[in-house]
């Protein structure tokens, strides 16, 4: 009997086993096809489908902090955080439990923005050196978009990714300036912004794209030297921002699992139970408020 019922385990283990890896080379398949027939219908002279600068909200969200999470780790995180949130209940109680729920969420929503403007930072960087080399190319005698390719091969991440997904669009028949100004309102960034102006306007009017391209790496150099002496004589600023913001929450998470009776019964409390709503909308508009006010220095 139990030889038996392992056997069968070993069976269905084998057959999850077979079917993962067979959903696994129909995905792939389905992505090969996909790219086909995009080529096919770009090579037909009809519209693509497929935009590598578009997306649902969760992919373009994604997208912005260069973060690739497959459906199954994300399945995986999501389970995890769920798993804490019930250890959380048993515990320490249902406060500790939504704590630690708010916290996952906080932080799943928080990461990818961290990220996204490590990046932002990092392309603006990178923006200068890209369009002087933009401008190199045109000054050698090739056209904009080869000069654009030969700029994006040469170009590290993050703003090598972003314009390779620029390049993608093209490639699938959008036209550059569109391309860029989708990565622009993608990625949020002024830079692109005034490259896709120019590049419409070179476009549009037949001129030639090299002295409005060195005047946008002229502003970029100039508005980078600002931003940071701007960050550098708000960085008290900033930094009591962050800390008037997280310590309240950081001494309510410790209150929790350090004395847990103390929340919980605040939590069982009609009463305790209102002030503590009132405390958590509270602190959710101070940070709010907070957010606002560095944005705006």
């Amino acid at each position: 009997m139990t030889f038996g019922l392992f056997l069968l385990a070993l069976l269905l283990l084998a057959a999850a086993v077979l079917a993962l890896r067979s959903g696994q080379r129909a995905a792939l398949q389905a992505r090969v096809g996909q790219r086909f027939r995009n080529i096919s219908t770009f090579h037909s002279g009809t519209k693509p489908t497929a935009r590598p600068l578009g997306g649902n909200f969760v992919d373009r969200w994604l997208w912005r902090g260069g973060i690739h999470l497959k459906p199954g780790y994300a399945f995986v995180m999501g389970a995890g955080a769920i798993l804490a949130a019930l250890l959380a209940w048993t515990s320490s109680g249902l406060f500790a439990a939504i704590a630690v729920l708010g916290a996952a969420i906080v932080a799943a929503i928080v990461w990818p923005h961290l990220q996204y403007r490590k990046r932002a930072a990092a392309m603006v960087a990178q923006m200068p050196l890209f369009l002087d080399q933009v401008v190199r190319s045109l000054a050698t005698g090739r056209n904009l978009d080869g000069a654009l390719r030969l700029a994006t091969e040469e170009t590290r991440a993050p703003l090598g990714d972003v314009m390779a997904r620029v390049q993608q669009a093209v490639d699938l028949g959008e036209d550059a300036g569109s391309a860029l100004r989708d990565a622009a309102i993608l990625y949020d960034l002024h830079e692109l912004h005034f490259v896709a102006m120019a590049v419409q306007i070179s476009r549009g009017y037949g001129s030639s794209p090299r002295e409005m391209l060195d005047s946008v790496a002229t502003l970029v150099r100039h508005r980078e030297h600002a931003q940071r002496e701007l960050r550098a004589l708000t960085g008290e600023t900033r930094f009591s921002a962050w800390l008037l913001s997280l310590l309240p929450s950081a001494i309510a998470l410790y209150m929790a699992f350090v004395n847990p009776t103390y929340i919980n019964a605040m939590w069982y409390d009609p009463t305790g139970r209102i002030v503590l709503l009132l405390a958590l909308a509270m602190q959710a508009t101070g940070v709010l408020i907070l957010w606002r006010m560095v944005k705006s220095v």
